[in-house]
């Protein structure tokens, strides 16, 4: 009906047909006489026995007040106010799971984690796995931030990143710990999550290079105009250079030279074809697979001024780049 009209007598037409099953025959259709039924104008008050408006009012909808006919208790007129629809149900029980302990959020991460390693909708595509995966793990380093270098490790074993897991992710032998922190303050859906895959676990290609932009940096706008550039002297000076010398105070000479993995000539390591005994034993001034022992070093910084000719003179200036300390692994490091 459109605005404006008046409203038609009401009336409801029922065209109904009785299907009338016979035993012993099919059925049979039958049309019920009479075929229309028109509804009297004012509501039959009698089907309730208190209303909460004046159920014979033709402009809107009888409003009877229900009861429960056990407990007898009387149902508000607000469940059933056609003009006062709540937005909020704040009384009716609203039941939330309670709050889960670190050990089944890193349990139900555990399982997450297995879930993604063998779905298919990743296809060949470890970067996105990759990527999904830490979403994960970024949820573990806020919520439970303890047992984050635990499922880094668990990470590194689903998704076979080395055979040394526990060494390479553990909080106290590996960058489980750094990992967690970096994690937790990461965009790890963005190029966050690519840089760390990239670098952490190499599953995802290197991310392009950020552009750069320095205009916010400094307080102090560029000169203008420039200051005129100093006039070379043309005199020649010669500068000391020296870098990387990683000096390991450990390097124990006699110990094995060839090991198998990682910086060599200390006493943990072995070559993994011959565990028992020493391939190349250590000498007194380094090997090729080892840092730098102290008599090496010692020896280096003796023979530069024989070799610069710089003996009586010295250099004017000398530049050191850092790089001082052995290839330990973290756990081997301290402050």
């Amino acid at each position: 009906m459109s605005p404006g009209e008046s409203a038609p007598l009401v009336s409801m037409i029922w065209a109904l047909r009785v299907i009338q099953v016979v035993a012993g025959t099919s059925a049979a259709v039958t049309a019920i006489q009479p075929s229309t039924f028109t509804v009297p104008g004012a509501f039959p008050t009698s089907v309730f026995s208190k209303y909460y408006n004046q159920p014979t009012a033709t402009s809107a909808q009888p409003q009877p007040v229900i009861s429960d006919p056990i407990t007898h208790t009387t149902y508000p007129f607000a469940l059933t106010d056609p003009n006062d629809i709540p937005v909020n149900d704040t009384t009716d029980p609203h039941p939330l799971p309670p709050t889960a302990p670190s050990t089944l959020i890193l349990h139900s991460a555990f399982t997450q984690l297995e879930s993604l390693s063998t779905s298919s909708i990743f296809g060949s595509n470890a970067c996105a796995r990759c990527q999904a995966a830490l979403e994960i793990g970024k949820f573990i380093s806020l919520a439970t931030p303890a047992n984050g270098p635990e499922f880094f490790v668990h990470f590194c074993e689903i998704f076979n990143i080395t055979s040394a897991c526990e060494v390479t992710y553990g909080q106290f032998t590996g960058v489980g710990s750094v990992l967690t922190q970096v994690v937790a303050n990461a965009d790890v859906g963005g190029y966050d999550g690519q840089a760390l895959c990239q670098n952490f676990f190499s599953m995802c290609p290197s991310p392009p290079t950020v552009e750069l932009n320095l205009t916010n940096w400094f307080t102090k706008p560029k000169p203008h105009p420039l200051p005129p550039p100093r006039k070379p002297s043309g005199k020649r000076m010669n500068v000391l250079h020296i870098s990387d010398l990683h000096l390991d105070p450990r390097y124990s000479t006699g110990s094995e030279a060839n090991c198998t993995s990682g910086s060599c000539c200390r006493t943990n390591k072995r070559n993994a074809n011959s565990p028992n005994s020493i391939l190349l034993s250590a000498p007194r001034f380094g090997a090729y697979q080892c840092d730098s022992p102290l008599s090496l070093a010692i020896a280096a910084l003796d023979a530069i001024p024989i070799l610069t000719g710089t003996a009586n003179t010295g250099f004017p200036i000398t530049l050191y780049t850092g790089d001082l300390v052995s290839h330990d692994p973290d756990n081997q490091l301290s402050r």
